[in-house]
C-alpha cells in the first residue's frame, strides 16, 4: 500500500451535532492508484483547521460510531461523524501502520440551525387599557409570544435583546413616550425593565445574554405596562399596537440556535378613559349678587384625562351656594338646563354633554354674598366635584336699611349703649358696599347730650357706639328706626328698657384668704364732684356684700375696717360693667380685696442673681419676690405683674447703662433677663462692678391697691476663664525660663573657664598695659575732656499757698539764659519760657513765680532748661489752699520729732521737709562725686565723708518712720532697715530716702482718710 484516498468525500454543509449527511469513505491503494484490498492496516480520522498540515481545533469535538476503523477489503467506511461547533473544518486521515502518508477531506462548514420559531403566546389579550392603570404595582399584560427552539442543532436560542415596536399602521397614539410611564417584559421567572421611545419597547443592551430558550424548548415572553398618569388631550379611545419581527426585533447570540424568516406577531388595545369626577370652571371668580355667570364642566378621571366617550345629555344637580330671605321673598340660586331654563339648586338640571365636555350654555345666578363652592354631581351621585369651583358673591346697589344688630334690650338712662349695627343691604338682603350716612331716632326716649345718632356705613355697616337716652319716667321704653338718603328706611328696632340706675353690689374680700369682710365702713364718692352720692345710705357700715342703686357714671368707692389699710377704689358703672356677668341685666358685681395692716408690714423682699457666661458673653438676671423666706407666685388673688430691671455703671448713678422689663413671670414667680453680646456689642467691661435696681408689681386684679417692692444689687463682669488662660500662659513662660535658666548656668560654667585664662593674663601682662594706658588717659582728660555741665533745680520746697510768690533757682554754668515753663495740675502751661536771671556770677539763676488764683491748685511742674548745652531738670511742686509752712519751721532735725511732735500730720509733714534736705543733699554729693571721677583718679574724700553722715541720718529717720508707723499699725520693716555696707553708694541712698518718704505720705494718707477708702502710694527711684 503506498496510499489513502477519500472514494467518499464528506457532505461539505453540515449542522453542528448532526451526522453528515455523506459519511467518509477511504480506500487504500499503490503507486500507481490500484486498489489494494489485501493490507491489513487502520485508518483515524482527526479534524483539522487547515488543510494538507495539520492544525488542531481547539472550539469543538469531531465525534462519531468510530474514529478508527480497519481496513477491509482496502475500504474503511466511517459512520455518524459530526462536530459540535459552528466553524470550517478538514478530516485528516491517518494510517496506523504510517503505510502511507495523511490525507485531507475537502473543506466541511458546520453551522447552527435557523429554524427557531416564534407564535403569538397564550395571553388572553385585553381589549382596552384604563387610564386609571398608571403605577408599577397595578401594571397590566397587554401583549405576549413564544419562541421555540426546533433542537436540530444541539445549541440553545439565546436572546440578547427583545425590540417590541410600534405597529404604525394600527397604532394611533403618534408616540408612545406621551401614553407609556413604564414596561416590563418577563419569561415567567424574570422580569425586566425596558426603555421607552416614542416607537419602540427596547429590553436588554444587546451585549450579553437576557433569555435563553433550550435547544429543543420553548419560552414564553409577557409584556406588562402602565400608563403615564396625565395623559395628552383626546387619549380616550386611542390605540396602542405592538409589533414583534423574529430576524429584526430578536437579536440572538453565538454560537447559538437563529431564528426562522416568519412574519411579525402583533398586538393591540385602546386607552379608555372613565370618567369618576366633574372639573368645573367659570368665566368669574367673584360676582355680585343676582348676576349672571357661565360655567363650564369637563367628564375626568381621577387625574384630569377627559372621557371624550361621555356624550349625551346627562342629569346633574347643583350644589354649593345658600338662599336667602328678604322681606318673606327666598331667592334660590339656579343654573340653567340644556333649554335655558333655571333651575333651583339641589334640583336635576339636564345638560348636554359632547366629547366630555358640557355643550350646553350653563347660566348661573346667585343670590347671596358669600364664598360659595360650586359643585355638581350625577343624579346618581356615580360622578362627583373632587374640587369645587370657589366664587365669591358680593352684595349688589344699596337698597335698604336694616338692622345687622340689635340694641341690647335693657340699658340705664344716659349710659352709652352696647355697639349696635344697621346694615345698608341690596335687594336681596345682603350687605351692599356703600358709604351713606345713617342716623337712627329714638322713639319713647330722649337722646342724651353727647350721644351719636348719626354715622358713616364702612362696607355697609353702620356701628352706634355712642349712643344714649333718657325717658321722662322710669323704667322707660325705646325703639330705633334707621334712615338714609336714597335707601329704604328700617323697621323699627326691638324694644329697649330704660332704667333709671344699675343694681350695685360690692364685695370686700381680704386680700391674702379671699374672705368677706366684716365691720367695713364704705364710702361712695361722685368721681366728678368729689362729693358723697346722695340717695343711698352714706357712708354705710356693714359686713360683705353692700348692695345699692347707682345711676351711669363715675365713683370712688373707700373702704375703711380696723386693723386694715384704707383702700381706695375707681369704678365705672356702665354698660361694660353690667356685661361682665355674662347678661346686659343692669346688674353689676364688683370684687375688691383689701389688705390688712399685718400683711402691707409684711416682709416682702425682691432677691436677684446676675451671672457672666464669658464664653457666650451673656449676662443672665434671676428677679424674684420673696416673702419671709418664702417665693411668690401668682394666684386666684394676687398676681405677679411687671418687674423691672435696670442696670448702672459706677460713674454714671442716673442713666442706666441696661433697662428692660417683663410684664409677667414663669409659673415659679421669676423673671429672666438676658443680655447677649454684653460686652462684644452692649458696652459691659469685663472686672468691673455694676449696681443694679429691680422693682416687681404686685397684688390683686384692682391695680390701685397693687404695691410695688424694689431693690438694689451689684455684680460684677467675671474675668475667670481669663484669668485662666494667663496663668496657663504663665505657667508657660516660667518653663521656657527654666530652659533658659539652664542654657545660662551652662553658659557661666564656660565663662568660669574663660575667667581662669583672664585672671592668669591680669596677673602679668594687663598691669603693664593699664600702666601705659593711664598716663594716656590722664593726659587726655587734662587737654581734651570738657566736665560733665552740672544741672538741678535746687528748690526743696513741695507745697506752696495759691496766691503766694516763690523764687525758683536753678544752678548751671555760669553766663547762660536759661528758661522756666510752668505747667499747672491739668497740663495747661501757665509760664512759657520765662527768662531766669543769674545772680552774680554763681551759676544760680531766679525766677520769682506768683501762683495765682486762676491756675487752680494741685501738682504744678515746673522745667528750667538751657538750650545751649543741652541740660534741664525739674520740679514738682503740689499748689494748696492752705500754708504749712508753720508746720515746716517747727522741724529742724529729726531726732527730736520722736520726743516732741505728737501730733502725726505734723510729723509726717516734718519728715518731708526732712526728706527733702536729705535729697537735695544727696544730689549735690552725687553730682560733686560725678564731677571728681572725670578730673581725678582716686575720688574724693570730703563727699565720702558726707555720705557715711547722710547715712547714720537716714538711719535715724527711718527709727522715727518706724515708731510713727508702729502709731497706726503699719509694718514694713524690709523699708524701715538701712544697709551700712552701702552707707557709700549714692543711688542706694536716693532710693532709700525716697522709701521712707513714701512711707510717711501714705500714713500721713492714712491718718486723713475719713471716708475708710483704699490707700495707694507710688514713688520713682533712681537707676545707677
Amino acid at each position: 500500500m503506498a496510499k489513502l484516498w477519500f472514494s467518499q468525500q464528506p457532505s461539505t454543509n453540515a449542522f453542528t451535532n448532526a451526522a453528515l449527511p455523506a459519511q467518509p469513505k477511504i480506500n487504500a491503494a499503490d503507486q500507481y492508484g490500484n486498489a489494494v484490498t489485501t493490507v491489513s492496516d487502520q485508518v483515524s480520522l482527526t479534524a483539522s483547521l487547515t488543510s494538507g498540515t495539520y492544525t488542531p481545533v481547539t472550539n469543538g469535538t469531531l465525534s462519531g460510531d468510530s474514529l478508527a476503523v480497519v481496513l477491509a477489503n482496502g475500504v474503511a467506511v466511517f459512520s455518524g461523524i459530526k462536530y459540535s461547533y459552528p466553524e470550517n473544518i478538514y478530516l485528516k486521515a491517518h494510517s496506523a501502520g504510517e503505510l502511507a502518508p495523511d490525507i485531507y477531506s475537502y473543506a466541511i462548514t458546520f453551522k447552527t440551525g435557523a429554524d427557531t420559531t416564534i407564535a403569538t403566546g397564550p395571553l388572553v389579550k385585553p381589549a382596552s387599557i384604563s387610564s386609571l392603570v398608571y403605577t408599577d404595582a397595578g401594571k397590566l399584560q397587554v401583549f405576549d409570544f413564544k419562541v421555540s427552539d426546533v433542537g436540530s442543532d444541539g445549541y440553545a436560542t439565546k436572546l440578547k435583546q427583545i425590540v417590541i415596536a410600534r405597529n404604525a399602521s394600527a397604532d394611533t397614539t403618534a408616540g408612545w413616550q406621551s401614553y407609556i410611564a413604564g414596561a416590563t417584559i418577563s419569561d415567567g421567572s424574570v422580569s425586566i425593565m425596558g426603555t421607552i421611545t416614542n416607537d419602540a419597547l427596547t429590553f436588554g443592551t444587546g451585549s450579553s445574554v437576557i433569555y435563553s430558550v433550550p435547544d429543543g424548548q420553548s419560552r414564553t415572553y409577557t409584556l406588562s405596562i402602565y400608563l403615564n398618569q396625565t395623559l395628552p388631550t383626546g387619549a380616550d379611545r386611542k390605540a396602542i399596537a405592538f409589533s414583534v419581527n423574529p430576524t429584526a426585533n430578536l437579536t440572538v447570540d453565538s454560537p447559538g440556535s437563529a431564528f426562522a424568516a416568519s412574519s411579525a406577531i402583533t398586538g393591540s388595545l385602546v386607552v379608555d378613559v372613565t370618567a369618576t369626577k366633574f372639573i368645573i370652571t367659570g368665566d368669574s371668580a367673584i360676582v355680585a349678587a343676582g348676576s349672571s355667570s357661565a360655567l363650564t364642566i369637563k367628564a375626568t378621571d381621577i387625574n384630569n384625562n377627559i372621557d371624550t366617550d361621555y356624550s349625551g345629555v346627562k342629569e346633574l344637580i347643583f350644589g354649593g351656594a345658600s338662599s336667602i330671605t328678604s322681606a318673606g321673598t327666598v331667592y334660590n340660586p339656579t343654573c340653567t338646563n340644556y333649554s335655558a331654563v333655571d333651575i333651583l339648586f339641589a334640583n336635576i338640571t339636564l345638560v348636554s354633554f359632547t366629547s366630555g365636555q358640557s355643550s350646553s350654555a350653563i347660566t348661573m345666578k346667585l343670590y347671596k354674598a358669600e364664598s360659595a363652592a360650586i359643585t355638581a354631581k350625577t343624579s346618581d351621585s356615580v360622578i362627583t366635584t373632587a374640587n369645587a369651583f370657589a366664587v365669591v358673591v358680593t352684595g349688589g346697589a344699596a337698597s335698604k336699611l336694616s338692622w345687622n344688630t340689635q340694641p341690647v334690650t335693657t340699658v340705664v338712662a344716659n349710659a352709652p349703649w352696647h355697639p349696635f349695627k344697621a346694615s345698608v343691604v341690596d335687594t336681596y338682603g345682603n350687605v351692599a358696599p356703600s358709604t351713606i350716612n345713617v342716623t337712627v331716632a329714638p322713639s319713647g326716649g330722649i337722646l342724651s347730650a353727647g350721644a351719636t345718632a348719626e354715622v358713616a356705613a364702612i362696607s355697609g355697616i353702620a356701628t352706634f357706639d355712642n349712643f344714649s337716652v333718657y325717658c321722662a319716667a322710669y323704667p322707660g321704653t325705646v325703639t330705633l328706626n334707621a334712615t338714609a338718603d336714597a335707601v329704604t328706611s328700617s323697621v323699627a328696632s326691638n324694644s329697649v328698657t330704660i332704667a333709671e340706675k344699675y343694681a350695685v353690689t360690692i364685695n370686700a374680700f381680704d386680700s391674702v384668704n379671699g374672705s368677706a369682710l366684716t365691720e367695713v365702713t364704705l364710702k361712695i364718692i361722685d368721681a366728678g364732684t368729689g362729693q358723697f352720692v346722695t340717695g343711698v345710705t352714706n357712708p354705710m357700715v356693714g359686713n360683705s356684700p353692700f348692695s345699692f342703686n347707682l345711676p351711669y357714671g363715675k365713683y370712688s368707692f373707700d373702704f375703711t375696717k380696723e386693723a386694715y389699710v384704707e383702700s381706695t377704689v375707681g369704678k365705672t358703672a356702665d354698660v361694660s360693667a353690667d356685661a361682665v356677668d355674662g347678661a346686659y341685666d343692669n346688674s353689676i358685681s364688683w370684687t375688691v380685696y383689701i389688705m390688712s395692716t399685718a400683711e402691707s408690714l409684711a416682709d416682702y423682699n425682691v432677691l436677684s442673681n446676675f451671672v457672666y457666661d464669658e464664653a457666650n458673653d451673656r449676662i443672665t438676671g434671676l428677679v424674684r419676690l420673696e416673702k419671709r423666706g418664702k417665693q411668690i407666685v401668682s394666684d386666684d388673688i394676687n398676681t405677679l405683674r411687671t418687674c423691672t430691671l435696670n442696670i448702672f455703671d459706677p460713674s454714671d448713678a442716673v442713666n442706666p447703662k441696661y433697662s428692660a422689663s417683663l410684664a409677667s413671670s414663669d409659673a415659679n414667680g421669676n423673671y429672666y433677663f438676658n443680655i447677649n453680646k454684653a460686652v462684644a456689642e452692649n458696652g459691659f467691661v469685663s472686672g468691673r462692678d455694676y449696681f443694679a435696681k429691680m422693682t416687681i408689681l404686685y397684688g390683686g386684679s384692682d391695680l390701685s391697691t397693687n404695691v410695688t417692692y424694689s431693690a438694689a444689687s451689684d455684680f460684677t463682669i467675671s474675668v475667670t476663664s481669663t484669668l485662666s488662660a494667663l496663668t496657663a500662659q504663665i505657667a508657660a513662660s516660667a518653663t521656657s525660663i527654666k530652659s533658659a535658666v539652664a542654657d545660662t548656668q551652662a553658659k557661666v560654667a564656660e565663662v568660669k573657664t574663660t575667667a581662669s585664662q583672664i585672671l592668669t593674663a591680669t596677673e602679668s601682662t594687663i598691669p603693664a598695659q593699664i600702666a601705659v594706658a593711664q598716663e594716656a588717659i590722664s593726659k587726655t582728660l587734662t587737654t581734651e575732656v570738657t566736665p560733665h555741665i552740672k544741672s538741678s533745680v535746687l528748690n526743696t520746697e513741695n507745697l506752696v499757698k495759691t496766691g503766694d510768690t516763690l523764687t525758683i533757682r536753678y544752678r548751671t554754668i555760669s553766663g547762660l539764659s536759661p528758661t522756666i515753663d510752668v505747667y499747672n495740675a491739668s497740663n495747661k502751661q501757665e509760664i512759657n519760657k520765662g527768662e531766669m536771671k543769674e545772680n552774680g556770677a554763681s551759676g544760680i539763676y531766679e525766677y520769682p513765680v506768683t501762683f495765682l488764683q486762676a491756675w487752680g491748685k494741685g501738682d504744678f511742674t515746673i522745667i528750667c532748661s538751657e538750650s545751649t548745652k543741652g541740660v534741664m531738670d525739674a520740679l514738682t511742686i503740689t499748689v494748696i489752699k492752705t500754708s504749712l509752712d508753720q508746720v515746716y519751721d517747727q522741724v529742724t532735725m529729726v531726732p527730736a520729732l520722736s520726743g516732741e511732735i505728737n501730733d502725726l500730720k505734723q510729723v509726717a509733714a516734718a519728715m518731708n521737709s526732712e526728706f527733702s534736705t536729705l535729697k537735695a543733699s544727696l544730689s549735690k554729693i552725687g553730682n560733686d562725686l560725678a564731677m571728681e571721677d572725670v578730673v581725678t583718679k582716686n575720688g574724693g574724700t570730703g563727699s565720702a565723708t558726707a555720705l557715711e553722715s547722710i547715712s547714720n541720718q537716714l538711719s535715724q529717720v527711718a527709727k522715727q518712720v518706724k515708731q510713727f508707723s508702729g502709731e497706726i499699725g503699719v509694718n514694713l520693716d524690709k523699708i524701715y532697715k538701712v544697709s551700712a555696707e552701702k552707707k557709700n553708694d549714692v543711688v542706694y541712698l536716693k532710693n532709700k530716702t525716697q522709701e521712707l518718704k513714701a512711707v510717711t505720705e501714705l500714713i500721713k494718707k492714712m491718718v486723713d482718710n475719713i471716708a475708710n477708702k483704699p490707700v495707694i502710694q507710688t514713688w520713682y527711684e533712681y537707676t545707677k
